[in-house]
């Protein structure tokens, strides 16, 4: 398929959405280096709707209060693996945030948990 028959929206299943899309620590999802195609599917399926960009907050959360509460390291291992194992999951729900917070937020998560516990 050339450029021209490429269709404009992204497709999570035939697209590498990681390779798109960036996520603000609120919840917002952005697209990487403006790509065209990113803003118009955020822009047209609504991604940035309130209800999304709070789901996509409340998982982060959640996840760092689950971790904080952990006080040995095999539940905090097991929490981890949890959050990983969702975000490899394409049926789960929201799984392309979770990949990208497993790729490029998790250890920072960690060392603030580290660092608080302290």
């Amino acid at each position: 398929m050339n450029e021209t028959e490429k269709p404009f929206f992204l497709h999570p299943e035939y697209d590498e959405i990681e390779n798109f899309f960036a996520f603000e620590k609120g919840g917002k999802i952005i697209s990487k280096e403006n790509n065209e195609r990113a803003d118009y599917t955020i822009k047209h399926t609504n991604l940035n709707q309130a209800e999304l960009i709070k789901a996509r907050y409340e998982i982060i959360e959640n996840f760092r209060k689950q971790s904080n509460n952990q006080l040995d390291k095999a539940d905090l291992k097991k929490n981890i693996t949890e959050f990983t194992k969702k975000a490899y999951n394409s049926k789960s729900e929201f799984s392309a945030f979770r990949k990208y917070i497993v790729k490029n937020c998790l250890k920072d998560i960690l060392n603030d948990i580290l660092i608080n516990s302290k």
